[in-house]
């Protein structure tokens, strides 16, 4: 009896094991396996962060706005993002906490931060992510660098 419930034990913990192909946040040991783009963790800051609305496009970095952001391999975030009042924002740091998820060669970020990162889908290239999308009017390129 206590033999074929070790035996019972042994199985569940082994199919535990063996289910748990990852929960969708941060990049899975297959993954990397596949994409070896998938070791992302590390500290990101913007090369470009371009905006264009009505015909005018703003390099928003030499108006002064600053995003740093780093990933850890577990699938969360930190860092933040600077709009001074000078480029049309709060002045305020934007705390950019929250998660990042990996599908495919594309990047998606989650942050209580109401903000562009969040909207904006990243492609994956080596030690670099991009992403462009329309939010509201405003077309934004952003070109985040390791």
């Amino acid at each position: 009896m206590q033999a074929a419930a070790i035996r019972f034990i042994t199985l569940v913990a082994l199919v535990g094991a063996l289910g748990c192909g990852g929960d969708g946040v941060g990049p899975s040991a297959t993954e990397t396996e596949d994409r070896p783009t998938a070791d992302m963790a590390g500290s990101y800051g913007a090369k470009t962060i371009m905006t264009t609305r009505d015909g005018v496009t703003t390099d928003q970095i030499a108006a002064g706005v600053t995003l740093t952001l780093a990933l850890t391999s577990r699938g969360t975030t930190s860092g933040q993002l600077l709009v001074p009042a000078s480029a049309g924002g709060s002045g305020v740091p934007m705390d950019l906490t929250g998660t990042w998820e990996l599908a495919g060669t594309t990047v998606r970020f989650v942050q209580a931060a109401e903000s562009f990162v969040g909207r904006i889908p990243f492609v994956v290239s080596p030690r670099q992510l991009a992403g462009e999308a329309t939010i509201g009017g405003t077309a934004f390129q952003v070109v985040l660098t390791r």
